[in-house]
């Protein structure tokens, strides 16, 4: 190749980084779509957009402490619960039947009561297992139901349960235990 074309070609490739750099600094700067502020008129609306919000820190606050004191077991903290503990593993919005969200929102009918979905692993009992409560009305809970045999086909086992932050911190204080008695081991692999 001659002189004169890889001239050409070397400033067509800094043209074309030019350009690349220049498109992606100007996006940088525009504000993308989920970037965007609601206006005041979104956030004054008559409440149709509650219907699928998240769980708000209060009420999520009170189900864990209806949950607490109405089903009447110790429920220990997730965070440092032991596998043969009672513990609240996950709380999260209930998302309302279809058909009643349409009929608020298109027939003008009653607003669907606002639940959560609560996870609770019972490893403290005779046969342990994971249970899952459908806790309502929000945000001050006055009743719990066992969805877990209508969602499941019947109990769930406990081993099918999702580890949690104690036993994953458990299980690698284990490893790194048991990988410091076999340094070769960990050298041939």
């Amino acid at each position: 190749m001659n002189m004169k074309t890889v001239l050409v070609l070397l400033l067509l490739a800094l043209a074309t980084i030019f350009a690349l750099v220049c498109v992606l600094l100007t996006r940088a700067r525009a504000p993308g779509a989920c970037q965007q502020q609601p206006s005041a008129q979104e956030e004054a609306d008559d409440g149709h957009s509650r219907v699928f919000a998240d769980l708000t820190p209060e009420e999520l606050a009170q189900v864990v402490q209806y949950l607490r004191g109405s089903l009447g077991v110790p429920l220990a903290d997730a965070a440092r619960a032991k596998p043969s503990d009672n513990c609240i593993a996950s709380v999260d919005v209930q998302l309302p039947a279809k058909a009643e969200v349409l009929r608020f929102l298109d027939a003008g009918g009653a607003r669907p009561p606002r639940e959560a979905l609560a996870v609770l692993y019972f490893g403290a009992q005779a046969e342990p297992n994971v249970t899952e409560y459908v806790v309502g009305p929000l945000p001050a809970p006055t009743y719990h139901r066992d969805v877990t045999v209508q969602k499941y086909g019947g109990k769930v086992p406990y081993h099918r349960r999702a580890v949690t932050g104690a036993e994953y911190a458990a299980i690698n204080e284990l490893i790194q235990k048991e990988l410091r008695k076999a340094p070769r081991f960990l050298a041939a692999c």
